[in-house]
């Protein structure tokens, strides 16, 4: 397909990669911002204003929330393909830019410096025509593709922001914690990673293990004692064993 992209920050970069390794052309990079950077990388035409977009098959905003409302006031491209990236908006935002007009959300976490190894794509669209044709364009860059509403593309955005964003939190207490205590907290990377691997063959509901889990009380009590002095750390310790004991007392009924 002959795609325009508009955005230049990560999600762009990172999706306009792998359309061009999958044999699509980048027209043009509309983004008032590193455009330039961009398009020369991917072989395209930047371009700051939407009054220098040329025709394309695929115009795709890969842009903030934010952004994106903004430009769909805006916007308008009358009967072009036109999809966004976001997984937080309904797809209807995009009903005034144009006839046609969907979604393309990546389901996970992307830096243009560590391109991810697969990228799920969850694709929607106002029609079945628009359905197929992200499908059929998705399905060239990624071998995860999924057809989904705006409510599950949202339960599924929630359901990232938790098991990515809130684990990262807790990942950088620790390393600050171990860092103060003079040690390197790099040596949690294989229990993290054997934690995650698990995940791929069993619920994490029969997967927790750990001092709360076992009703290990002697541990706990060393724990919050050796936590003092990292408030948010002891909190969190706190409060997840809390939970972990509850979910345990319910198994056990």
């Amino acid at each position: 397909m002959n795609i325009t992209l508009i955005g230049s920050g990560n999600v762009a970069t990172v999706l306009g990669r792998r359309f061009v390794r999958s044999g699509h052309h980048i027209v043009q990079v509309l983004s008032p911002r590193h455009a330039k950077a961009l398009a020369h990388e991917l072989g395209a035409e930047p371009i700051d204003n939407a009054e220098q977009l040329q025709p394309a098959e695929l115009y795709l905003i890969a842009a903030s929330d934010t952004a994106i409302t903004g430009l769909a006031q805006t916007l308008r491209l009358q009967n072009a393909l036109v999809a966004h990236t976001a997984g937080s908006l309904p797809k209807n935002i995009l009903s005034d830019v144009s006839s046609r007009y969907g979604v393309l959300y990546p389901l996970q976490s992307i830096r243009k410096e560590v391109e991810p190894s697969e990228i799920p794509l969850l694709i929607d669209g106002n029609t079945q025509e628009v359905v197929e044709k992200l499908e059929t364009l998705a399905q060239t860059i990624t071998t995860t593709v999924s057809r989904t509403t705006d409510q599950d593309r949202l339960f599924f955005h929630i359901g990232g922001v938790v098991v990515n964003n809130f684990p990262n939190y807790l990942y950088a207490l620790t390393e600050l914690y171990l860092q103060d205590k003079g040690l390197d907290w790099r040596m949690l990377l294989p229990l993290m990673t054997e934690t995650v691997a698990r995940l791929y063959t069993e619920s994490p509901t029969q997967m927790q293990t750990g001092p709360a889990i076992r009703g290990d009380e002697a541990t706990l009590d060393t724990h919050k004692k050796l936590l003092e002095g990292y408030p948010e750390l002891q909190g969190f310790y706190e409060r997840f064993s809390v939970e972990i004991r509850h979910s345990l007392a319910i198994s056990r009924r």
